[in-house]
């Protein structure tokens, strides 16, 4: 006798948070995103290559060329400096944004440093966000950024860490993807409960969202969907500032 079964029931991160009477802790919620994550991401793939493949060209970009973006005055941190990782890291938010925002490298959106803003958005009552967000300036004049931002809102994210090895991933081909160190993994977890909450239909009901994750000099850019996330091998935004004006462009 054949008996029909339903599928086994799959227990997510984004399923229990969204119906449950229990609130996970960030901690929890970080761990949880990074074994759920663990073996969806792809790459890497060449910088140049990746911005082919998954940004469309317009009218616009094929008539103008990128502005030019210029970070000498951001402070690459080295090991044995003093001053904590924290400090060194809030350091390049400020100077990030003013590179990028007075090049008119994206027109029509402003990149904000929001580190010490409030997710307008976080209705589970975390405190919860990216060192930087990219709004369209439509919304930053319709809206009160001095203490909230609004995850509905946000175009793109960035993470910043101070240094190279601070990345959640590896781009030597004879080595894994998912780097497994201790500072990776945090890297790793946090891009991941970002991307999930924007992806998230309570939030944004999108098939993907881009992600920048900078660490030190290195710049990554990634491509987030429901299904995993195409990964770019990091460059140098001092060297080859070109890649990371043709991404915004």
């Amino acid at each position: 006798q054949n008996v029909q079964s339903s599928s086994p029931l799959k227990t997510t991160l984004t399923g229990h948070a969204t119906f449950s009477q229990t609130k996970p802790e960030r901690d929890e919620i970080r761990v949880n995103h990074h074994v759920e994550m663990s073996g969806l991401f792809v790459g890497s793939m060449p910088a140049r290559s990746w911005l082919d493949d998954y940004l469309q060209r317009s009218p616009y970009t094929e008539t103008k060329k990128p502005p030019k973006l210029n970070f000498s005055n951001i402070a690459i941190s080295q090991r044995g400096e003093k001053g904590s990782d924290n400090q060194k890291e809030k350091a390049m938010y400020e100077p990030f944004c003013r590179a990028v925002n007075e090049s008119k490298a994206c027109p029509g959106f402003t990149l904000v440093d929001v580190s010490q803003h409030v997710g307008g958005m976080d209705v589970d009552g975390r405190k919860l966000g990216p060192d930087l967000m990219l709004f369209a300036n439509e919304y930053l004049g319709n809206s009160k950024m001095s203490k909230h931002f609004a995850w509905a809102h946000c175009e793109i994210f960035f993470e910043i860490k101070p240094y190279p090895e601070n990345s959640g991933f590896c781009d030597d081909a004879n080595k894994p993807l998912e780097k497994q160190k201790g500072k990776s993994l945090d890297t790793r977890a946090q891009l991941s409960d970002y991307a999930a909450r924007i992806l998230s239909v309570t939030v944004q009901q999108r098939c993907f969202i881009f992600v920048v994750e900078v660490c030190g000099k290195y710049v990554r850019l990634l491509r987030w969907n429901r299904a995993g996330c195409i990964v770019a091998a990091a460059f140098s935004f001092l060297k080859q500032p070109e890649l990371l004006a043709s991404f915004f462009h």
